[in-house]
């Protein structure tokens, strides 16, 4: 809530065109950032669906609890579906176009400008 403007997804979506220099680059781009709002998208899902479990005792959420337990089950495994397409995908672009990425996001240095 409190990150600069220009770096939240959804400004970084608008601003494609500026980011990215060819077609395959705006996709690859555009893909990422669609991935992370999925992300969050499951995460907040994730949450919700919890806390309704949580709190069973509560009158008002009985009749939404078995929902939000079968919804939770299947975001959870969404989210693991997710992890395994994120690390095999940051594993194969760390070793074909985009070298190093791995341990700048390990020591959280930018890349050079070249």
């Amino acid at each position: 809530f409190i990150i600069d403007r220009n770096k939240k997804v959804v400004a970084r979506i608008r601003n494609t065109n500026a980011v990215a220099d060819t077609t395959v680059e705006k996709k690859h781009y555009l893909m990422v950032q669609y991935g992370y709002l999925l992300f969050y998208a499951m995460f907040f899902t994730m949450c919700i669906t919890g806390l309704i479990m949580a709190f069973e005792d509560i009158e008002l959420l009985k009749p939404i609890h078995d929902a939000a337990n079968s919804i939770h089950s299947v975001v959870q495994w969404g989210m693991y579906g997710y992890m395994v397409l994120h690390i095999g995908g940051v594993i194969l672009a760390d070793c074909t176009n985009h070298s190093g990425i791995v341990s700048r996001m390990i020591n959280g240095k930018e890349r050079d400008a070249k």
